[in-house]
């Protein structure tokens, strides 16, 4: 909490935090915090010695709605990334860094560990870069539970509450420093993001439940959460300015929410158009809003009917009545657009004139 709020005495020297040192900075004599504001201070600094201010790590954690646990766990991962870098070869690697940090799913070892065995060359690498103990978890498949159980690990308060007990720090025990927990919370994250490109890659629902051992409530609740913290890892990242990592990570913004490969972004947001009907659509040629709207009701529909097969249940159900309902739909996304369009021109034009 120190290093995150850049607690430093007025002359004496600078509390420290070992698992966040890139986050002290230093602060400038002066009064002391704002009223009223109470924390626990290290017994060996006099109290009215204190200057509270914000480190860019505290504002980019702010600003991302993180918890300490949370903000120290993506601090220590994104460091780390910066040193070994990003493999952009495959999906899985980016969904890693969206699937919640506090909150991921029941691991499913038996599937996990059927899935780790024909894994990809790429993804094999993504694996070992994140610390997957693939041995860890053929052990636990052939256990058939946690080496720690989810109950007890509620009873401790859940995966990362060990991470900060208190704020004075008298529990050190943490996610990074032992090795048990952390080798837990790795595999439970790398599960979370396999079945997030699997999601993102549009494979039916019913294809995944048999591959990882998920319903469709907890795809689509699995889903939504990443769609959340995704966007908390954008405005981290932006905060840190860490800009390359949050321009991949923007991308996965709109995936995440519509849930399908980028191609058909565009036509998901169309109102009324969900994912099966966007493939349709674009599989007969119709990629963009602006194609939807320049066509004839009858030109869309003969297209879609003759472009997929006949077994395609979105096909199957696309109606001339459909036809119309989507070029209307298109043509209110296209006047959305032109109005923004509009907006940044005249904005602009505004600076150019202060210029």
């Amino acid at each position: 909490l120190y290093g995150m709020l850049g607690l430093v005495g007025g002359g004496g020297p600078t509390v420290t935090n070992s698992d966040c040192p890139w986050a002290i900075q230093p602060a400038p004599q002066g009064p002391s915090g704002p009223k009223g504001l109470n924390i626990s201070q290290p017994s060996d600094m006099p109290v009215n010695q204190y200057k509270l201010m914000l480190t860019p790590f505290g504002r980019a954690s702010v600003k991302a709605c993180f918890g300490i646990e949370e903000a120290l766990l993506v601090g220590a991962e994104m460091i780390t990334l910066q040193g070994s870098g990003i493999i952009l070869t495959d999906d899985l690697q980016i969904c890693y860094l969206v699937a919640p940090v506090m909150d991921p799913i029941e691991c499913q070892w038996e599937y996990f560990n059927r899935t780790l065995c024909g894994l990809s060359d790429v993804r094999q690498r993504i694996a070992a870069s994140v610390g997957l103990d693939m041995a860890f978890v053929h052990q636990r498949s052939t256990v058939g539970a946690f080496f720690v159980s989810t109950s007890s690990l509620a009873a401790a308060g859940g995966l990362g509450s060990s991470l900060v007990t208190s704020v004075d720090g008298s529990n050190s025990a943490n996610l990074i420093s032992d090795p048990m927990q952390r080798k837990l919370y790795v595999c439970r994250r790398y599960f979370a993001s396999l079945v997030l490109s699997d999601l993102l890659n549009e494979v039916s629902s019913a294809t995944i439940e048999s591959r990882h051992g998920l319903n469709f409530s907890q795809q689509q609740a699995l889903l939504r959460s990443s769609a959340i913290f995704s966007a908390s890892m954008v405005a981290f990242c932006s905060t840190m300015e860490w800009f390359n990592v949050e321009a991949l990570l923007a991308a996965f913004v709109k995936r995440l929410g519509f849930g399908v490969k980028p191609d058909i972004i565009p036509l998901m947001e169309i109102n009324g158009v969900r994912s099966s009907k966007a493939r349709v659509l674009y599989s007969a040629g119709y990629k963009t809003p602006a194609l939807i709207a320049a066509a004839t009701p009858q030109d869309l529909f003969k297209k879609v009917k003759d472009s997929n097969v006949k077994d395609n249940k979105a096909a199957k159900f696309f109606t001339l009545r459909s036809a119309v309902v989507v070029i209307r739909e298109a043509n209110v996304v296209l006047q959305r657009q032109l109005r923004e369009k509009k907006g940044e021109l005249e904005e602009m034009a505004l600076r150019a004139k202060g210029r």
